[in-house]
């Protein structure tokens, strides 16, 4: 069925009448805010909470001593080794690791003054030195984070596939780098946020602005031992999620748990200072990279390096899972016949770090595309004309990369001439414009898990979903499905989804996500899995309610099944007779007595889809397929860079996508135009640094705005994945693509001062200080 452009809600939120943590009325509500430790790291001595627990209006002041006996421990859950074993309270108890650690909680009648008596909070420590980095961490005689470890080293995994040493000594040539990939935070309009309070039968409700209702249900489990039934969680529209609220941070388990312990209701909601400040940080990764090539630019082997410092390692699932995916897929959309990574986690004293937009394929991206156009240059080779060579074949599909991903994608080849066909304008024109100004291209290519087994980063889970779908009396029908849409349009098109199977108007179905009640689990929003996962279980559930409809009607007409089709919300014989399905639904729930012998009362049926093709552990050779299907993009990019001023201006990008099969237009294009965004922004604008132990204030977090941002000029243009209903993910494209084909122009743009490109951060400062050298020397 071809359906209109069509927004499930687009009324709701363009009329301001959405529902966010904020609006949600509880009687007898109570405020939270934390005190936080103001020592990077140190030894408790002593909190003392007497000032702050007198002031009026201030309920209770907790601190981790409080907590010790009446909530259990988090751990990661991980295998000992390669991970370190670790458990950690929900508020800090014998060591403060961070600026910012949450040493107490206060409740109290406002927000306001929450915040002051939790300012009135003191601790005194035994301070120790501390280590802000990740290099000077792994030191021998760095200070220890963890000393039972007696290493900073959180996880070590090492991997290789072919004989790497031996084929770089074999190379024509071997290029030896070092990139760096700075720290950034996802910002998030709306930040964590929990309201909490204990109903009279004394189950625990939860409303949460969260990616994954159900993690935080089984883990509130967990730290409380109440059982799943006895707590629900419910998620309100979400002001952006962006990966950070895919993790379970301390605070909103801990203030989801609260009312259990200070009998009344409680909310918390993390403003944008404490987001920059306080909240999952994301991105820092040092890389070393050898690759070796042959005398016609092809890689022969590729060694990789990655120190990534994963803060205070005290967040679940894991901090450490962008940093597995980075190695495992940086050989992306090339051809690499020997490929080996070891990968150094390492734990610093900064806030927790963890999955961002991407989780860690950007950082491998960019490596892989600076490594190609430094080998393009070594020889003298266009950066097309490398790519060209080292993209991989057509054939075979599974494409099996050196790391075990078993890419479904059509060609990447073809995608890459697509795209530089559509730029072709871009690279033809003139590269000198304004008095001073450079102009440069840059391009990329990835192949990108989607849809992964989430096993191997949290413990537990895998890569399925579960959907229940009930038409009922009236023909309208409504779905419940676990993951939730927070802002991406997934609730448009499943509802498109299920309208295509039951042949009726999508604004007849209603989505409801985000509450654990209405499904024993959901995996959440994350990885670009809702639309592959959750669309492929409600057609499994649609094509059970499909059945069902078609076996009352040709009850109903006396007329074999096997005539029925289901067409326009009818169902329909082959001698033109027909019933419409509100009219089967009504006998379905209100005339039972007409039903056929053996079909239930009722229209309801619950589906689900496990993709059993992603590995939830690498093989005993390290080998691990993460992503129940993949997506390929090809990206072009057109930069001008004012070396003076340092400021780079996008002018043109230029993206080739295989989502597979298209199920909502409008959304897609949303997505594409929106994680461009974002990708702009994150190597252009934003970086946190930490100076002195004490990260970068809200003020001095800078994001892009709208002129900054071109609108992306996207062509579809692939095959059909392998799931059910051929789609693959598409939320992650801008975010993966961009910084690399836009580190890649600004090195084209800037080859005359003799700039290399060497790290994500090319923020106005970084232009400025590369191109220093040459204006220096022709002072």
């Amino acid at each position: 069925m071809s359906f209109p452009l069509w927004r499930q809600s687009a009324d709701r939120f363009l009329n301001g009448a959405g529902t966010y943590l904020p609006d949600i009325k509880i009687s007898g509500l109570k405020h939270v805010a934390f005190a936080r430790s103001k020592c990077a790291h140190g030894r408790i001595l002593q909190v003392d909470i007497a000032t702050a627990r007198a002031m009026p209006g201030v309920h209770a002041v907790l601190t981790g001593a409080d907590l010790a006996h009446r909530l259990c421990p988090m751990s990661h859950r991980l295998p000992t080794p390669p991970f370190q074993p670790l458990t950690w309270s929900l508020l800090a108890t014998d060591k403060v690791r961070y600026i910012g650690d949450p040493i107490a909680v206060v409740v109290a009648d406002d927000p306001y003054l929450a915040v002051d008596a939790a300012e009135l909070v003191h601790a005194t420590y035994e301070e120790l030195a501390s280590v802000e980095d990740a290099q000077m961490a792994s030191a021998p005689d760095a200070p220890l984070l963890f000393e039972e470890w007696g290493t900073n080293i959180f996880a070590s995994l090492d991997y290789e596939h072919g004989d790497v040493e031996a084929r770089l000594r074999a190379s024509a040539g071997v290029v030896h780098e070092r990139f760096e990939h700075h720290r950034m935070c996802g910002f998030p309009l709306e930040g964590n946020g929990i309201c909490a309070f204990v109903e009279p039968s004394g189950r625990l409700i939860v409303h949460a602005s969260t990616q994954f209702a159900s993690q935080l249900q089984t883990v509130l489990a967990d730290i409380t031992g109440m059982r799943l039934a006895d707590i629900r969680v419910v998620v309100p529209d979400v002001g952006g999620g962006f990966g950070l609220k895919q993790h379970v941070v301390r605070e909103e388990l801990l203030v989801a748990a609260l009312p259990l312990i200070v009998s009344c209701p409680v909310r918390w909601i993390r403003g944008l200072d404490e987001t920059v400040e306080n909240s999952i940080h994301a991105r820092r990764q040092y890389h070393e990279v050898r690759a070796g090539y042959d005398a016609d630019g092809r890689i022969t082997a590729l060694q990789l390096g990655i120190l990534a410092d994963v803060g205070d390692p005290v967040l679940y699932f894991s901090g450490v899972g962008p940093a597995i995916v980075t190695a495992s897929s940086l050989p992306g959309a090339y051809a690499v016949p020997a490929y080996s990574y070891q990968v150094k986690a390492v734990a610093t004293n900064t806030v927790p770090v963890g999955g961002f937009r991407g989780f860690g394929q950007p950082q491998a991206l960019f490596t892989m595309e600076r490594t190609l156009d430094l080998i393009a240059r070594r020889i003298g080779k266009s950066p097309v004309d490398i790519r060209r060579i080292n993209l991989i074949p057509d054939q075979p599909r599974p494409f099996l990369s050196p790391t075990g991903s078993a890419y479904d994608v059509g060609s990447v080849r073809a995608q890459f001439e697509r795209a530089i066909l559509a730029a072709s304008e871009l690279m033809e024109t003139d590269r000198d414009g304004d008095a001073g100004v450079c102009s440069g291209i840059g391009f990329s290519c990835f192949v990108e898990p989607t849809a992964p087994d989430l096993h191997s980063f949290a413990g537990r889970w895998g890569a399925y979903e579960m959907v229940q779908v009930t038409m009922q009396a009236d023909g309208h029908v409504v779905a419940a499905v676990g993951t939730k849409d927070i802002g991406q349009g997934s609730a448009s098109a499943y509802a498109r989804i299920i309208a295509e199977e039951l042949t009726v108007d999508p604004a007849a179905v209603v989505i409801r996500d985000g509450d654990t009640d209405a499904l024993p689990i959901g995996l959440g929003t994350l990885a670009s899995r809702s639309l592959v996962l959750t669309g492929a279980a409600l057609r499994d559930a649609a094509r059970q309610l499909r059945t069902k409809l078609l076996a009352i009607a040709a009850h109903e007409l006396m007329t074999p099944i096997e005539s029925m089709t289901l067409r326009e919300g009818s169902c329909r014989s082959d001698d033109g007779r027909g019933i419409m399905l509100r009219e089967i639904a009504e006998i379905a729930y209100l005339f039972p007595f007409r039903l056929p012998e053996g079909v239930p009362p009722g229209l309801t049926s619950v589906g689900s889809f496990h993709a059993r093709n992603a590995d939830p552990f690498p093989s005993a050779n390290g080998r691990i397929n993460p992503g129940a299907t993949y997506a390929s993009q090809a990206t072009v990019a057109r930069v001008r860079v004012d070396p003076v001023s340092g400021t780079v201006h996008v002018t043109d990008i230029v993206v080739v996508y295989d989502c597979g099969n298209v199920v909502d237009r409008l959304a897609v294009q949303g997505q594409i135009q929106g994680s461009f965004a974002q990708g702009i922004s994150a190597v252009l604008f934003e970086v946190q640094r930490y100076r002195d132990g004490r990260p970068a204030a809200l003020d001095d977090y800078s994001v892009a705005r709208m002129p900054d941002i071109p609108r992306v000029r996207a062509i579809a243009m692939g095959a059909p994945s392998t799931m059910p209903g051929g789609s693959r993910g598409v939320g992650q494209i801008g975010t993966i693509m961009a910084p690399a084909a836009i580190a890649n122009a600004i090195d084209d743009a800037l080859r005359a001062y003799g700039v290399v490109v060497r790290q994500s951060e090319l923020t106005p400062s970084s232009i400025r200080r590369l191109c220093a050298p040459a204006a220096n020397a022709t002072k």
